[in-house]
């Protein structure tokens, strides 16, 4: 979840991992074993990250679907699903992937 999170918030500033590891003064292979879930972020890497891409840490960790920039307190009553865009494309995916989104958050409700 963790490097998915990195990889979308890159994405969306339009970035390279080369460019990200160059902000964060971390290695390439860093950021790409991140992305790739291969490694988890030390708790100051997370912080790092949820200030450069203006977003609570518990977004990056995966623990809320908002990305909830951290200035802007009144957006944490959103609730936004992040959407891979490979899934905007089709009717049906998209109406198969909310379908499944929302059976997680009902069977992780049950918990």
């Amino acid at each position: 979840m963790i490097g998915e999170r990195i990889q979308y918030l890159r994405l969306e500033k339009e970035m390279t991992q080369k460019e990200l590891a160059k902000e964060l003064k971390v290695s390439l292979k860093t950021i790409q074993f991140y992305e790739q879930n291969r490694n988890t972020p030390e708790t100051y890497m997370i912080v790092a990250l949820a200030k450069y891409f203006n977003v609570s840490s518990d977004y990056i960790l995966g623990l809320i679907n908002t990305p909830i920039p951290l200035d802007e307190r009144e957006a944490a009553t959103k609730d936004h699903t992040y959407m891979p865009k490979e899934f905007m494309k089709s009717k049906e995916t998209r109406k198969a992937y909310k379908t499944i989104v929302e059976y997680v958050k009902l069977v992780h409700n049950m918990k």
